[in-house]
C-alpha cells in the first residue's frame, strides 16, 4: 500500500494525471470483483467443505435440492450421482449453505412400526405376544437389545395398536431393510403361533328403521309398461319374427323392424291379406 502511494506521488511530481488512472483502475477492479463474485463464493464454499468435511467421496447425502452418492468434490462444484443414475452438479456455495444429511455416517438405524391386532384378542393373548416379541427382538444379533420397545399403546377405531421400536446396527440401506424383512417374517410367525390376526380399517352400519320387504326378501317387481302403439300379429308372421315390433306413424305409411329372419306383412291400407306378397309365398 505504501509503495503504491509512493508511485502515485512520484507520477504526480513528474506531471502525469494520476487521478484518471486511479479512477480507471477502481472501475476495472469493481467490474472484476462483480464478475468473480460467484467464483469466489464457490471457492470459499470449497474451503468450508474441505475444512468441516461434512461429506467425502462415496458417501450418501441428502439436501433440500438433491439426494445421492458424492462422486467428486472440486474447487467450484460437487458432483452427486442420484439413485436414477442422473449426475447433478451442485455449486459449492449452494452446498455449503444447505442442510446436509449424511446417511453414510450412521452408527445404527431406527426400525419402527405399528401393529394392528383385531379386537377379538384377549388380554392374556396380548401379554404373551408382547413378551414373545421382546424376546425375539433382543435375541437378534444386529438389534441393540437395550433399545427394544414393544408396547400395547392404543385402542384405535378398528384395531388394538402395538408399537414396535428398536435400533439396528447397520448403516447400509439395503442391509437394514433386509434385516427389517427378516423381523417382519418373524412377527408373522409369532402372530400365527399365538392365534392372532391383523386388523384392517372397517366400519359397522346399524339400521334402526327398515322398509318392509316381500316374502322373497326383495321388493315386488314393477309391472311392465305397455307400448303406446303395437299392431296385432298377422297370421302370416311366424315365430321367426317374434322380436319384431311394428309402429304406425301415419295413416298412409308403415314400416317394419324385424330383429331376425324375414317375413311378409300385409300393408295397413290393404283389405286383402295377400296383397303385396309374392305368389310363391301366398
Amino acid at each position: 500500500m505504501l509503495i503504491a502511494l509512493g508511485v502515485v506521488l512520484v507520477l504526480e511530481q513528474w506531471g502525469y494525471n494520476v487521478s484518471a488512472l486511479v479512477a480507471g483502475l477502481g472501475i476495472g477492479g469493481l467490474a472484476i470483483a462483480l464478475a468473480a463474485q460467484d467464483t469466489l463464493a464457490n471457492l470459499f464454499g470449497f474451503t468450508t467443505i474441505a475444512g468441516d468435511r461434512p461429506l467425502v467421496v462415496g458417501e450418501y447425502i441428502v439436501t433440500p435440492d438433491v439426494e445421492g452418492i458424492v462422486e467428486y468434490v472440486g474447487l467450484r462444484s460437487t458432483w452427486i450421482r442420484q439413485l436414477n443414475q442422473a449426475l447433478v452438479v451442485v455449486p459449492n456455495a449452494t452446498l455449503a449453505g444447505s442442510v446436509i444429511t449424511n446417511w453414510s455416517r450412521l452408527n445404527k438405524r431406527q426400525m419402527q412400526s405399528v401393529l394392528t391386532l383385531e379386537y377379538d384378542t384377549t388380554a392374556p393373548q396380548m401379554q404373551r405376544f408382547l413378551e414373545a416379541m421382546r424376546g425375539m427382538l433382543r435375541a437378534r444379533p444386529l438389534i441393540d437389545p437395550d433399545s427394544v420397545v414393544v408396547l400395547f399403546t392404543e385402542f384405535s377405531d378398528s384395531a388394538l395398536e402395538v408399537l414396535v421400536r428398536c435400533y439396528v446396527h447397520e448403516s447400509d440401506w439395503v442391509a437394514f431393510h433386509q434385516e427389517k424383512e427378516r423381523v417382519n417374517l418373524e412377527i408373522m410367525n409369532l402372530m400365527a403361533t399365538h392365534g392372532l390376526s391383523f386388523a384392517f380399517p372397517s366400519r359397522s352400519i346399524y339400521i334402526e328403521n327398515m322398509p318392509p320387504l316381500s316374502p322373497a326378501g326383495f321388493a315386488p317387481p314393477r309391472p311392465p309398461r305397455p307400448l303406446r302403439h303395437q299392431w296385432p300379429a298377422h297370421p302370416r308372421v311366424t315365430s321367426r319374427a317374434t322380436s319384431a315390433t311394428i309402429f304406425q306413424t301415419t295413416t298412409t305409411r308403415a314400416w317394419k323392424r324385424i330383429a331376425s329372419g324375414s317375413c311378409y306383412i300385409r300393408r295397413p291400407w290393404s283389405d286383402s291379406p295377400t296383397q303385396g306378397v309374392p305368389p310363391g309365398r301366398r
